[in-house]
């Protein structure tokens, strides 16, 4: 099985998780919510698969690059 780490595209606060470890996402679904600049930014599953790991908690501030969840497919 392959891996895919999506990781937080710029310096951000995390403000909540839509799904959890072991939750199956699809291909382009929504996965988690950043506020950077004052503004909400969605973060979205990139592959259809299962959530292997959260790596930050609500709340986490984050910079860019920072993983945020890894998909399994």
């Amino acid at each position: 099985m392959a891996e895919q780490v999506v990781k937080a595209p710029m310096r951000a606060r995390v403000i909540r998780y839509h799904a959890q470890a072991g939750s199956k996402v699809a291909e382009n679904q929504k996965v988690c919510d950043i506020e950077a600049l004052k503004m909400e930014i969605a973060v979205y599953s990139p592959v259809a698969g299962t959530i292997k790991e959260i790596h930050t908690e609500a709340g986490a501030h984050v910079d860019a690059d920072v993983p945020l969840f890894t998909v399994e497919t």
